[in-house]
C-alpha cells in the first residue's frame, strides 16, 4: 500500500523537496493508495508535517487515527498527477493541490496559493532574508492543462467557478519573495475585494541593456520586480536588507540606465508597504502612469484595502 499526501499537507511538503523531485511525475491509479502506519515510522517527511496529515484515498477507505485526515474520492486521478518521494510515499502534483485547496475557498485565498506555487522562492532558515531561490512548481499553462485533464467532477467544477477564475486573473507567476507576491496582489486585486484594481504586471521581467550602455551599466540586463511593458513602468520592492553607499550607488545607476531606456521606476520600501496610506498614494501614482487613474475616496473601500493589506502581509500561504 502507498500513501498519497494531499491538500494542505502537500502544500507544506513542497518546501522540503528539491526541484528534481517535484519535476518527476507519475500516472498512478487512486486505488493503489491508502494508509499504512508502518510507512510512517520510516518517513521523516510525514512526521515533520503539521498534524493531522492530509491523505487522499479511494472512497470507502477508513482510518481511525487522529493524526490523519482522509480525503476520499470516487474519481480517477488525471495523468501525471502524483510525485514519488520514496518507493511507497507520494504527494499530489502542485496543480492538483491548488484545485484541492481552491474548493470552497475565497478568491483571494486561491490567488495567494496560486502565487506561492508559481513563485521562485521557498523558506530557508539559514538565509539572511529567510528565503532562498527555487524553480517554479507550476505556471499558468500547466494549471490550465491539468484543469482540462481532471476527471474528478468535484475538482473540475472548482476550476470553473467564478472564484477560481478571479484568482487566476489576479495571481502572477514568478514572485521572488512573499512581500513581492503580496505587493503584486495588492495592486491587482479588484477594488471591491480590497485591492487597487490595477492591470496585472509581469513579475521579475527581464529588461535587456543595449550594447552601447552595457559597459556603463556593468551588466547586460536588469530584472524588474513588477513591470507593465505597455506603459514602461516598473515598481521595485526595497526590503532594506542591503544598505550602504555602494548599494545606494548601484540603485542610482540602475534607475539612470532604466530611465535612459524610457522606463519609469518607482521604489516601494518596507516601511511604505507596511503603511496602507503611503501604499495607496503609490498606487494612485502608478495608475496615472498606466493611463488608468483611480480615486479610492470611499471610506468603505479604504477600510477594505487596509484589511486586505494586513492579511497579505501576514499570509500563511505566501
Amino acid at each position: 500500500m502507498n500513501i498519497l499526501i494531499s491538500h494542505s499537507s502537500a502544500f507544506a511538503l513542497y518546501d522540503a523537496l528539491g526541484d528534481e523531485t517535484i519535476s518527476c511525475r507519475r500516472t498512478m491509479p487512486l486505488e493503489s493508495f491508502g494508509w499504512d502506519s508502518s510507512i510512517v515510522d520510516t518517513q521523516p517527511l510525514i512526521t515533520a508535517l503539521p498534524h493531522p496529515v492530509d491523505v487522499l484515498v479511494p472512497f470507502g477507505a477508513r482510518v481511525d487515527i487522529r493524526t490523519v485526515r482522509l480525503h476520499a474520492s470516487t474519481q480517477k486521478l488525471p495523468p501525471l498527477a502524483t510525485v514519488p518521494l520514496t518507493p511507497r510515499l507520494y504527494t499530489v502534483a502542485p496543480e492538483i493541490c491548488l484545485f484541492q485547496l481552491a474548493r470552497g475557498a475565497r478568491a483571494i485565498d486561491i490567488a495567494q496559493c496560486a502565487s506561492r506555487l508559481m513563485s521562485t522562492y521557498r523558506p530557508c532558515a539559514e538565509a539572511p532574508s529567510g528565503i532562498t531561490e527555487r524553480c517554479q512548481l507550476t505556471n499558468p499553462r500547466k494549471i490550465a492543462v491539468y484543469a482540462r485533464a481532471i476527471q474528478d467532477q468535484s475538482l473540475r467544477s472548482t476550476t470553473r467557478n467564478a472564484a477560481f477564475g478571479r484568482a487566476m486573473d489576479w495571481a502572477s507567476s514568478g514572485a521572488a519573495s512573499p512581500r513581492e507576491a503580496a505587493l503584486q496582489l495588492m495592486f491587482t486585486v479588484h477594488a471591491r475585494s480590497g485591492g487597487f484594481g490595477l492591470p496585472k504586471p509581469e513579475l521579475n521581467y527581464t529588461v535587456r541593456v543595449p550594447a552601447p550602455l552595457v559597459k556603463w551599466a556593468g551588466k547586460r540586463s536588469y530584472r524588474c520586480d513588477l513591470y507593465w511593458p505597455q506603459a514602461a513602468v516598473a515598481v521595485e520592492y526595497d526590503s532594506d536588507l542591503h544598505t550602504g553607499s555602494r548599494q545606494i550607488a548601484k540603485d542610482a545607476k540602475r534607475r539612470e540606465v532604466l530611465a535612459r531606456l524610457g522606463i519609469t521606476t518607482i521604489t516601494v520600501t518596507r516601511i511604505q508597504m507596511n503603511n496602507i496610506e503611503e501604499l495607496r498614494q503609490i498606487a494612485l501614482h502608478v495608475s496615472k502612469l498606466l493611463g488608468t487613474p483611480k480615486r479610492y475616496q470611499s471610506i468603505e473601500l479604504r477600510e477594505r484595502q487596509r484589511k486586505l493589506l494586513g492579511s497579505l502581509l501576514h499570509s500563511k500561504w505566501l
